[in-house]
């Protein structure tokens, strides 16, 4: 085999590896947030359904939110990162209406209304640090561990 043709082989694999690790990093990342999402149990708003609406679009945002409460979101979000190719951007959201309160606090309320069992200074008591937010505080982590995979 010629030179160039070793040359162009290694370039294929480094490119098809570099694939590989970019969407690995976007299923850590959106597995990170579903992970760490809060559930609810109240009325309205049926528990396990934040953690299944998160969503993977390829060049747009998918603002679906209609998985069932309790669903895996990841068969999904794996299905549309492998039709993602290099130069197309990854959205990894969660268009429920409540998912912004659910992350940031219960802004606006007057000051102990948004007290109780189950929240914290109007943030839920199971993610008062927020679950995208810490998500995206693990990313570069979360590249560590899809490089790692993507060499074997």
């Amino acid at each position: 085999m010629s030179f160039a043709a070793e040359l162009q082989k290694a370039c294929d694999r480094a490119k098809d590896r570099a694939v590989e690790t970019v969407r690995l990093t976007a299923l850590g990342v959106h597995a990170g947030m579903a992970r760490r999402a809060p559930v609810s149990d109240e009325e309205g708003h049926p528990g396990g359904r934040l953690k299944s609406n998160f969503q993977v679009g390829i060049g747009s945002i998918n603002t679906a939110t209609n998985a069932p409460a309790g669903s895996d979101p990841a068969p999904a979000a794996a299905a549309a990162l492998a039709t993602w190719r290099p130069g197309q951007t990854i959205w990894v959201t969660n268009s429920l209406p409540y998912a912004r309160v659910a992350e940031f606090g219960l802004y606006g309320k007057p000051p102990g209304s948004a007290n109780g069992p189950k929240t914290v200074g109007g943030y839920s008591s199971q993610a008062v640090g927020g679950f995208v937010r810490l998500t995206a505080q693990d990313f570069a982590q979360s590249f560590r561990r899809a490089a790692l995979a993507a060499k074997k």
